[in-house]
């Protein structure tokens, strides 16, 4: 009976049917419009309900929320 070598190797060497690729461990969802707005909502309150920065305040939620901005 023929036993390809594959077979004989240490199994736990082999990649894992479950294992996840690097590139995909970075991957980060995109956040949904109603995140956003709630957290840009909360910014604005926060801001003194200042107006004039919907903006500002959107784009700095979708970056928190993303994991995109400064910290």
């Amino acid at each position: 009976m023929f036993v390809p070598r594959d077979s004989k190797r240490n199994k736990s060497n082999t990649r894992s049917e479950t294992a996840v690729p690097a590139a995909l461990k970075k991957f980060q969802p995109v956040p949904s419009h109603e995140q956003i707005s709630q957290r840009a909502y909360e910014i604005y309150q926060n801001g003194g309900y200042a107006n004039g920065r919907d903006q500002q305040d959107w784009f700095r939620a979708e970056q928190e929320i993303s994991g995109t901005g400064k910290r």
